[in-house]
C-alpha cells in the first residue's frame, strides 16, 4: 500500500468525527514532490490564520467541519476554529493498559523518545496508527553536529555557538533559544545513538555522510553572509535502479531495539483524546483502534504527542499557517476553501488533543518547509547554484539566497513566464564551489555523480534534450537538459526569440564581464559561485511559471507552545503536567518557512528533541 494510500486511510479513518473530510484531502508524498522539486517545478501552498482558545466556545450543533461550512459561518475566524470543535466525550472503553510513559506516534521524535527511555529504565508503550506491515516515515536526511560518526569520516569540528546564532538568526529570534540549543549540542550524541542500533551492513549500503570525506573542495562555508554546515546523514538505495526510501526499514531496528528492552507496542490503533484529573494534569490516553473500539492508557509519569504535523489537514492548513493562506488569497483564491489546499504529512490528531488538554498554539507566521504559488526556479538535474534568466533575458534576483525553500519573487509571476538557467561545459568545475544544501549535488555520493557525468558527457544536442539522473530523486529518474553548440542556439530551444533572444545574449556577455571581477553590481551573487559562460557546449533548463494552485509543503513544522523541557503550556504559561509534545507537535523551532544552515535538521531535530525527551522523562 502506497503511503498516500495510507495517509487517506487514516483520514478515512481517524476523522469519522467532526472534523476535515477524506475527499477534501489534496496529499502528495514526498518522493513525488522531491522529483518535481529536483527538476525545477517546485510547488505551491496555502492558508492559514490563528488561535486557539479553550474548547467549549464552538458552535457545538454545527459538527461539520467541512470547507463549505467553515466559510459560510465564518468559523474560522472564530475563537475556536471548526477543525478543532469541543473536546470529545468517550466513555465506551473495552480495555485498559496500563504504563510509565505513553508515546503517542513513532516517527522520528517518537521512536527516539521510546527507545531511549525504555533503555534508560523506563516502562514505555507506544500507540502508532500505522501496522509495523505497512510502516513509513517521511524522511530520510538528517542533520547534526560534531559527531563522531561525522568527524570520523573527516568533518571539521564545530563552534556550536557559531551554529546556534545561525540558527536564531534565520528564524529572526523566533524561536525557542533552550529547544535550538538542545538540538545543536547534542544532535551529534543522538545520531551517533541511532547510527549505533543500525547494523554495520546496513550502513555500508544505504548511509551517506553528505559531503563527507568528499565535498565542494573549494565552498568557504560561507555564502551571501549566511553559513553552511556540513552534517546531513542521508539514508538512500545506492542502487539508483531501485526507486526505494530506505529509512522506514533503518527506523525498524530501532523499533526491534525498543521492544528487545521491554517496550511495547501497540500498532494500527491512534490517540483520540486525552485523560485528565480534576487538577487538569495529563494521566493517560483515550485511544481508537482500527476497528472503531476505545481502550485507555493510563500513563503514570508522561503522555508525549509525536504525532507529526498537520499537512495532511486541510482545514488546519487553512486556519493556522499564516502566510499560506494569504499567499492563496494574493493569486485571487478563495482563502476559505480547503480544496485549493495541496500539502502531505500527518492529520493533526496530536496537535489538536494538545489544545483540547489547554494547551496553546504557536503564535504565527508559522513555517512549512517548501511552498510556493509559482512553479519555482529553474534547475539542474543534477543541482547546484547557478544564474537564473527571466523572460526578457535578464536576471532578476541573487540566486545565491534562500535555495531551497519559498523564493517569493516567483509567487508574483504570471502564469507562463519563461524562466531559465544557463550553464557551459564547465558546470562540474562549478560544482566544486557549491554549498552543502539540498539543491547541491553531494559530491561523496560516488554512485550518484559517476551517473550525472556520464549522461552529461553523452549530451544530444537539440531541441529534444537529452535525460541525466536526478540526484536528489531516490532510485532511477531523469530530467531532461537541453544542449547546444552556441548560446543563440540553446536560447531559441529554451524558447527565446527576438528582443528577449538578443536580452539574454547581452545578459550573459554583461555576466561574464561581472565574472571576470568576481563582483555582481546587480544582485550580489555569490563571488565563489560566478563562472563566466563562455566556453561550448552550453546547457540550459527551463521551466514555466505557474499560479492559482497553492502547496502547502512537504511538512508543517509549528505546533504546540512548550516550555524548555518539551512540556505543554496553557495560555497563562504554567505547564500541563504529565503532558510533553516533541518533533512536529512541539512548536518554536522555526520561522516563516524551513530556512537553515544544514540541509535534514527537521528530522535531525525532531530524533535530538525526542531523544533528549526520552532522557528526561526516564530520569524524572
Amino acid at each position: 500500500m502506497t503511503t498516500q494510500r495510507r495517509m487517506e486511510k487514516e483520514m478515512d479513518r481517524t476523522e469519522r468525527k467532526p472534523g476535515v473530510k477524506a475527499e477534501d484531502v489534496q496529499g502528495v508524498s514526498r518522493r513525488s514532490f522531491l522529483k518535481c522539486a529536483a527538476l525545477g517545478t517546485a510547488g505551491a501552498a496555502v492558508v492559514g490564520l490563528a488561535g486557539c482558545a479553550p474548547p467549549g466556545t464552538a458552535d457545538e450543533d454545527d459538527d461539520s467541519g467541512g470547507a463549505a461550512d467553515s466559510a459560510a459561518n465564518g468559523s474560522f475566524m472564530g475563537n475556536v476554529p471548526n477543525w478543532l470543535g469541543s473536546k470529545p466525550e468517550i466513555t465506551d472503553i473495552s480495555r485498559e493498559e496500563e504504563c510509565e510513559i505513553l508515546v503517542l506516534g513513532t516517527g522520528n521524535s517518537g521512536f527516539a523518545c521510546a527507545l531511549k527511555a525504555q533503555e534508560d529504565g523506563a516502562d514505555v508503550l507506544v500507540v502508532e496508527p500505522q501496522t509495523r506491515e505497512n510502516y513509513d516515515n517521511f524522511a530520510c536526511d538528517m542533520a547534526s553536529y560534531n559527531s563522531k560518526t561525522f568527524l570520523d569520516a573527516g568533518a571539521p569540528l564545530y563552534d556550536t555557538t557559531l551554529v546556534f546564532n545561525e540558527y536564531m538568526r534565520k528564524s529572526f529570534s523566533k524561536a525557542s533559544p533552550s529547544l535550538l540549543r538542545q538540538f545543536v549540542t547534542r544532535s551529534g550524541e543522538a545520531i551517533d545513538w541511532v547510527v549505533e542500533h543500525v547494523p554495520q551492513e546496513t550502513r555500508d549500503q544505504y548511509m551517506f555522510t553528505c559531503n563527507c570525506p568528499d565535498g565542494p573542495r573549494y565552498f568557504s562555508g560561507e555564502s551571501c553572509g549566511s553559513y553552511n554546515f556540513i552534517g546531513m546523514i542521508q539514508w538512500r538505495n545506492s542502487d539508483v535502479k531501485v526507486n526505494a526510501d530506505v529509512w522506514p526499514q533503518v527506523v525498524l531496528n530501532h523499533i526491534d531495539a525498543f521492544e528487545a528492552a521491554g517496550g511495547r507496542h501497540i500498532w494500527g490503533a491512534k490517540g483520540a483524546v486525552l485523560v485528565q484529573n480534576d487538577a487538569g494534569d495529563v494521566t493517560g490516553c483515550i485511544c481508537e483502534d482500527a476497528d472503531g473500539t476505545y481502550f485507555q492508557v493510563n500513563a503514570s509519569k508522561a503522555v508525549v504527542l509525536a504525532c507529526g504535523d498537520y499537512g495532511a489537514n486541510p482545514d488546519m492548513l487553512l486556519d493556522l499557517t499564516d502566510q499560506l493562506r494569504n499567499l492563496a488569497w494574493s493569486v485571487g483564491n478563495n482563502r476559505t476553501d480547503v480544496t485549493t489546499v495541496g500539502g502531505m504529512g500527518r492529520d493533526g490528531s496530536g496537535i489538536k488533543m494538545g489544545l483540547w488538554a489547554g494547551g496553546t498554539m504557536e503564535p504565527g507566521p508559522r513555517a512549512p518547509m517548501s511552498t510556493g504559488v509559482a512553479g519555482g526556479r529553474p534547475g539542474f538535474p543534477f543541482g547546484g547554484c547557478w544564474p537564473v534568466f527571466g523572460p526578457d533575458g535578464k536576471r532578476f534576483y541573487n540566486e545565491a539566497i534562500t535555495k531551497f525553500g519559498n523564493q517569493g519573487v516567483y509567487n508574483n509571476m504570471a502564469t507562463g513566464i519563461l524562466c531559465s538557467t544557463i550553464v557551459d561545459a564547465t558546470w562540474r568545475e562549478g560544482l566544486e564551489y557549491q554549498d552543502y544544501g539540498h539543491s547541491s549535488m553531494d559530491l561523496s555520493n560516488k554512485t550518484f555523480i559517476n551517473k550525472v557525468e556520464a549522461d552529461m558527457a553523452a549530451y544530444q544536442t537539440g531541441p529534444e534534450g537529452f535525460p541525466v539522473q536526478n540526484f536528489m530523486v531516490y532510485g532511477e529518474a531523469y530530467g531532461t537538459v537541453y544542449a547546444a553548440d552556441t548560446l543563440e542556439e540553446l536560447g531559441q530551444i529554451l524558447g527565446y526569440e527576438g528582443a528577449a533572444l538578443q536580452g539574454l545574449l547581452d545578459e550573459v556577455e554583461h555576466y561574464n564581464a561581472m565574472c571576470d571581477k568576481k563582483h555582481d553590481d546587480d544582485w550580489g551573487y555569490d563571488p565563489q559561485l560566478m563562472f563566466p559562460i563562455r566556453q561550448a557546449p552550453f546547457f540550459g533548463t527551463g521551466s514555466m511559471s505557474e499560479q492559482g494552485v497553492a502547496f502547502g509543503g512537504l511538512v508543517q513544522l509549528a505546533g504546540l507552545n512548550t516550555n524548555d523541557d518539551q512540556q505543554v503550556l496553557r495560555a497563562d504559561k504554567s505547564s500541563i503536567k504529565g503532558l510533553y509534545a516533541t518533533g512536529n507537535c512541539c512548536g518554536n523551532r522555526y520561522a516563516v518557512q524551513y530556512h537553515t544552515p544544514t540541509s535534514g535538521n527537521s528530522c535531525g531535530m525532531a530524533i535530538t528533541l525526542g531523544y533528549v525527551l526520552g532522557e528526561n522523562l526516564a530520569k524524572a
